[in-house]
């Protein structure tokens, strides 16, 4: 099935060559989502987030010829969003995310920060509140680094093989940088909640 999707996409994409339109906009629809989230994860504000998702987007359909089909074309979108994400940090050192934009789920679906009352996390609106208020800390203050292999595994839901292809670093450095990111979300959880 993975491969019959592959093949699909490969289609669109060379469709996308031709400057057939509606493929692209098949292209938009099937990863945009993913997309966006991983962009507003990174840049912690919808407005820029939305000026970095359309660039993303612009790149992508002028530079198409320079897609090289061996290679995933999810890895290399992503590449394109996240090289552009940290040229906007650059510029912007620091900025709010509201609370509520890191626990949306993609298309709609929960993410695996998500908390509920059958997680064994706190159960009542206020503590999730408060613990999600702690996660959103723990991001903001996550090595760039670490947050990038986090946000792409889970909101862009990529093995760790395609995000380091994506983010060109050797797959034991990308294992490595999620097992610090889960650590240190772990930690600033356990010094609020002793027992986890």
């Amino acid at each position: 099935m993975r491969d019959a999707h592959d093949q699909h996409i490969s289609e669109l994409i060379q469709r996308c060559r031709d400057r057939d339109d509606r493929a692209f906009a098949q292209v938009v629809a099937h990863f945009g989502p993913a997309v966006y989230h991983f962009i507003l994860r990174m840049v912690k504000n919808r407005q820029i987030a939305e000026d970095v998702y359309q660039e993303t987007w612009m790149r992508v359909y002028d530079h198409l010829d320079r897609y090289d089909d061996r290679g995933r074309f999810k890895s290399w979108l992503f590449q394109i969003a996240n090289r552009l994400c940290l040229n906007q940090l650059r510029s912007l050192r620091s900025v709010f995310v509201p609370l509520a934009e890191i626990f949306e789920g993609v298309n709609g679906r929960p993410t695996a920060l998500q908390m509920s009352s059958s997680s064994g996390l706190p159960d009542t609106e206020v503590e999730q509140r408060e613990a999600m208020a702690l996660v959103e800390k723990a991001l903001q203050l996550m090595p760039v680094k670490q947050k990038q292999v986090f946000l792409l595994r889970i909101h862009a839901e990529m093995s760790f093989k395609e995000i380091a292809v994506t983010l060109g670093r050797p797959l034991n450095t990308v294992l490595t940088q999620m097992r610090a990111a889960f650590g240190h979300l772990h930690k600033k959880m356990s010094e609020q909640y002793n027992d986890l």
